[in-house]
């Protein structure tokens, strides 16, 4: 063999290595990255389940209800254009800010627009959760009408 060989060879098996040692890091990496988003999950859905549970005073009843049990009248919704059915043809969002829809009290159907409210704390609340469906925050969800 050539020296000129050896060289080539020797870098052959330098560049071999540096991959063999990058793919291993990519796999550490990968893994670490598995377990940060398995804990955001979590954290996202201990976000969710303490919201959930937040008593919130109802002006009309006087008592506190849980966050959940509260009716959430739901002011944004798609709408179809007609003659679609599935939405394919340019369905539209029809929609209010979240301060517009309203909570309606599980117990005297009291129903108040969240801007409305007396307590200020839902309204920073509801903006917290604003990424969650509201079917996932409340057990029941109506259209406004």
């Amino acid at each position: 063999m050539h020296t000129n060989d050896l060289l080539i060879g020797a870098k052959r098996a330098d560049v071999t290595t540096l991959i063999e040692n990058a793919d291993q890091e990519l796999s550490r990496i990968s893994a670490k990255i598995a377990v940060l988003e398995k804990a955001r999950d979590i954290i996202i859905v201990g976000k969710l389940h303490a919201a959930r549970e937040y008593p919130i005073p109802c002006p009309f009843c006087k008592k506190s209800h849980e966050l959940h049990s509260w009716t959430f009248v739901q002011t944004m919704w798609c709408v179809f254009p007609v003659g679609s059915i599935d939405g394919s043809h340019g369905d539209t969002w029809t929609s209010h800010t979240t301060d517009l829809c309203a909570l309606v009290c599980p117990e005297r159907n009291g129903m108040l627009r969240i801007r409305d409210y007396p307590n200020k704390d839902i309204a920073n609340l509801l903006s917290v959760l604003w990424g969650f469906p509201p079917k996932e925050v409340f057990d029941r969800v109506k259209k406004a009408t």
